[in-house]
């Protein structure tokens, strides 16, 4: 591997020590609602990093880092389907959703067109301690939904179906 230049190690040594909070940038002004992100996410899960692994992919690259692959392992299935431990790509750019080694996320799950999972920065993803009322807002329903079943025949809503009916599929 290349040695990194003098500068590029301060940058780095500064971006490694900085929270993570900070280094998740949305650069084109979307943020989705957190039922618009659910309706498009492969999965959505609650889920501890037990793992990362520096990827050095690209040798052009000024500090060597192409992306972050983190292992994560779920501790509970919201929306979708997703095997008891997962990779999640995280790319060294604008884009990146930078994880904590050993803290648990609320995860919306999306695949990338190489079929490599990754979190949309832009989202309502983030720590279990940030996003409490997106994690409640996402179990209540499907809660509500099992205690107080609808018997009717008739549909209750015309149109795209409720939240908890699609975090049930």
């Amino acid at each position: 591997m290349p040695s990194i230049p003098p500068f590029f190690r301060i940058v780095l040594g500064i971006a490694a020590a900085a929270p993570c909070a900070a280094l998740a940038l949305c650069t084109d002004g979307r943020a989705p609602t957190l039922e618009q992100e659910v309706s498009e996410a492969e999965a959505v899960v609650v889920a501890k990093t037990i793992r990362e692994r520096v990827l050095t992919e690209d040798l052009s690259d000024p500090i060597g880092v192409t992306a972050i692959e983190y292992r994560i392992k779920v501790s509970k299935v919201l929306r979708g389907k997703a095997s008891r431990e997962l990779t999640v790509r995280s790319e060294n750019n604008s884009t990146r959703f930078p994880m904590d080694v050993g803290v648990s996320y609320l995860l919306m799950l999306n695949r990338d067109l190489n079929g490599k999972l990754f979190v949309d920065n832009c989202g309502n993803s983030g720590t279990l301690s940030d996003r409490k009322a997106e994690r409640r807002a996402l179990e209540e329903p499907v809660a509500n939904a099992k205690r107080r079943p609808n018997h009717s025949l008739e549909p209750t809503r015309v149109g795209k179906p409720p939240l908890a009916a699609q975090l049930q599929r």
